[in-house]
């Protein structure tokens, strides 16, 4: 994972690219529907994050599509936007990570 990080060190963050749960037309709040996030650092693929538990998993990945769950709901992937705390990054740099 370290390789990942040095790769995106001292780009700029471009855009940022969610999935989120969404239930009868109604998601959770910002970090209880979060499903995934794409950082988009320029010249560089998208960097997509995944948690797992206290776990933070970080690949190259295209997002991919909105898709439809049925009666549990549906999973809407687009742009990060304000008020949601992903929607603050882009025209950020990012100057500096550490694995925990």
């Amino acid at each position: 994972m370290g390789e990942l990080i040095e790769q995106v060190i001292g780009r700029n963050l471009v855009a940022v690219t969610e999935a989120r749960h969404w239930h009868e037309g109604q998601r959770d709040g910002d970090v209880e529907s979060l499903v995934h996030f794409w950082l988009h650092f320029q010249g560089v693929p998208p960097l997509m994050a995944h948690g797992s538990g206290e776990l933070l998993g970080l690949e190259f990945s295209e997002p991919y599509a909105s898709y439809d769950m049925g009666e549990h709901g549906e999973t809407r992937v687009g742009l990060a936007q304000w008020p949601d705390m992903l929607g603050l990054l882009p025209g950020h740099r990012l100057l500096d990570a550490a694995l925990i």
